[in-house]
């Protein structure tokens, strides 16, 4: 084991590691990767939230998006759902709704 003098040493000369880093990021000398980090990102991030608010907010082209809805399936209220969805993307003038109904099954055989 080691001696209480030993203990201390190592305990101070971790202390001294982990907070010299900060220190030095203060002084303007090296600096820790934690500390300028977030600093770095930050005019990408504001280059891209521009980038991206610009496009969002740019006039609709003339030429609108077709879309396709295939419904018929049993797995949800397709005869409700489907008409109030193609309302709704239609009341914004951006899609053209095409609906495509697939054919129901035909019926099985009885099982012997």
């Amino acid at each position: 084991m080691f001696r209480a003098d030993q203990r201390r040493e190592i305990a101070r000369r971790k202390m001294r590691s982990r907070a010299s880093g900060f220190w030095l990021a203060n002084q303007g000398g090296y600096r820790h990767r934690r500390a300028t980090m977030p600093r770095a990102m930050t005019p990408l991030k504001w280059i891209a939230a521009a980038l991206l608010l610009a496009a969002a907010t740019s006039p609709a082209t003339a030429e609108k998006i077709s879309v396709l809805f295939v419904d018929g399936q049993n797995n949800h209220n397709w005869k409700a759902m489907t008409p109030y969805m193609k309302a709704q993307m239609e009341k914004t003038e951006l899609f053209e709704v095409d609906v495509l109904t697939s054919p129901p099954r035909a019926p099985r055989p009885p099982r012997n």
